[in-house]
């Protein structure tokens, strides 16, 4: 049984559970005149447990899953409080969308459109807001609908619109600071398609120092609402916005229980939190961040160990400048573990995975799709099956996650694995 399957079952029998609470009854009150019917028991276990759902099968609850829920909430469930709804704006950006289309010629038209009705909005800043809106939920639903972004134009374009809202003077507005902050926490949450690689702290270049408590009690409470509906990887993503946040913000006072609510689960916000520590003159407070990760336990326990042991990167930078040396850390450097004894890399799975400059920032990612093979690593290490994998991301296949799987394997063993440049 696929996990989406499991998820509508679950979804189900949530919904089942609120009713008879609701109707004053336990389960035990509707099936109590066939619990002893062992074969009737046993034909209702397999049917719950091991068979796979048929269109006859879904009810309204197996349809519209948390899952499904929180995403469509997150995509536009708060724009009937903005000052103007997105909802307008959107329907000529999602009307451009075709996933047949090239990802060069869609991006440049859609950068043509927002440039213009952008200039043309000059001094009104809410359907400013309501424009740049509307393009971040087109473009992740045309990633929804299967775009192949090969050359990575239309990421790059999202990522641009990213900036340029979280720019955007909303105070200006009349939104208010719940409902924006709501809105775009919880569209970071949802947006998987790495728009916000060497963005993350993008959506918080605005936030002043009286908006970040609120904002992190908003991100706690989106983690603990997640979590409750195990969409653990959103629920995590919270977490990883709120080092985020503490770092756009300068919040050193928050970098240490952020790094105990991470682990070393999560390395890149905790690294980033290390990182600001050092760069403002504060080792220990860079030790403390790493150490409260490291205790925490973790897949990146390793690498977060010789990141705390390592010189600061932007010392290392600064020195490999004047030197005019790469700043490039070797394999052995950015990973300490262990050889496994697994096989190599085949043929077929070097034609996988690929990089270009223009595709997630030269990040490896799978062939035809913006998933980084690190997503997919992350992914697996948290215990997603393949087909929990292929239900987050359909533009993935098995092999493409095989092929990552073998791409992280040849990393580990201290080698790098030949790619395709696209």
């Amino acid at each position: 049984m696929t996990g989406r399957t499991w998820e509508r079952k679950r979804s189900h029998l949530l919904h089942l559970r609120a009713r008879l609470d609701e109707a004053g009854l336990g389960a035990a009150d509707l099936a109590a005149d066939y619990l002893d019917d062992k074969t009737l028991r046993a034909k209702a276990r397999r049917k719950v447990l091991d068979q796979e759902l048929a269109g006859r099968d879904m009810t309204p609850a197996m349809e519209n899953t948390p899952r499904r829920r929180l995403r469509q909430r997150a995509l536009w469930g708060h724009w009937g409080d903005f000052p103007v709804s997105p909802a307008e704006d959107y329907e000529v950006f999602a009307s451009l969308v075709d996933a047949e289309r090239r990802s060069y010629r869609l991006a440049t038209e859609l950068e043509d459109i927002a440039a213009e009705e952008h200039e043309g909005r000059m001094g009104d800043p809410a359907r400013q807001l309501a424009l740049w809106r509307a393009v971040l939920t087109a473009g992740v639903e045309a990633f929804l609908h299967g775009l192949r972004d090969s050359d990575g134009a239309v990421g790059t374009f999202l990522g641009d619109a990213l900036e340029t809202y979280a720019r955007l003077p909303w105070r200006d507005t009349g939104i208010g600071p719940a409902v924006y902050w709501a809105d775009l926490c919880e569209w970071c949450i949802w947006e998987d398609w790495g728009i916000r690689h060497r963005r993350n702290t993008a959506p918080f270049r605005g936030a002043r120092t009286g908006d970040v408590d609120p904002v992190e009690r908003l991100l706690l409470d989106l983690e603990a609402e997640h979590r409750s509906h195990r969409l653990d990887y959103e629920a995590d993503e919270a977490l990883q916005l709120i080092a985020w946040l503490a770092v756009a913000t300068h919040s050193f006072d928050r970098f240490v229980p952020a790094a105990k609510r991470l682990r070393a689960d999560w390395w890149m916000p905790v690294d980033a939190m290390g990182e600001a520590a050092n760069k403002a003159r504060r080792p220990d407070l860079a030790a403390e961040v790493y150490g409260a990760a490291i205790a925490g336990g973790g897949w990146h326990a390793d690498h977060l160990t010789v990141c705390a042991c390592s010189e600061p990167a932007a010392r290392r930078r600064r020195r490999a400048h004047r030197s005019g040396s790469s700043s490039r850390p070797s394999a052995a450097a950015s990973l300490h573990v262990s050889r496994p004894t697994l096989g190599h890399m085949t043929g077929a799975q070097r034609e996988l995975i690929v990089r270009h400059p223009r595709v997630c920032h030269g990040q490896a990612v799978v062939k035809g799709t913006r998933v980084m093979v690190s997503v997919i690593l992350d992914a697996l290490a948290a215990g997603m099956t393949e087909d929990d994998i292929l239900a987050e991301y359909p533009s993935l296949t098995v092999d493409g996650i095989r092929a990552a799987a073998a791409y992280g394997a040849e990393l580990a063993r201290d080698e790098y694995p030949a790619v395709a440049a696209q």
